[in-house]
């Protein structure tokens, strides 16, 4: 967003927004699909939504590189960029919406509540 509202940013802007983006992206979000599939899966398919997770990133990083520009050319930078800070947020929303919040609960309360879950599918579906 920062750079679709600064539509001609200076070289010296340019490299201080990637540093505090690289930081910011190692301090949480960025290492997410490693730790969170880790918590929120049981131990018999722990590896599998890992994989899943990570997977996931790779083929969303893979559209990102080759759909911007693309988006650039049609749009223009600007409404590219509003454009991923939109999906960004929508991931957001979906996010909190769906994803159950782990910290300060055992990983056995996890699983367990898990494990119920998935019974509850199998007895409705």
């Amino acid at each position: 967003m920062v750079l679709a509202l600064n539509p001609a940013p200076t070289l010296l802007f340019l490299v201080i927004l990637f540093s505090f983006a690289v930081l910011f992206a190692n301090m949480g979000g960025g290492i997410l699909n490693f730790v969170y599939p880790t918590e929120l899966f049981p131990t018999g398919i722990r590896a599998s939504a890992s994989g899943l997770a990570t997977s996931v990133s790779r083929i969303g990083s893979i559209l990102g590189i080759l759909v911007f520009p693309n988006l650039v050319a049609a749009w223009g930078n600007s409404a590219a960029l509003w454009f991923f800070a939109a999906i960004g947020l929508l991931g957001l929303l979906i996010s909190l919406w769906l994803a159950p919040e782990t910290k300060g609960r055992k990983l056995e309360e996890l699983n367990n509540e898990f494990a119920s879950s998935l019974s509850n599918q199998t007895l409705m579906g």
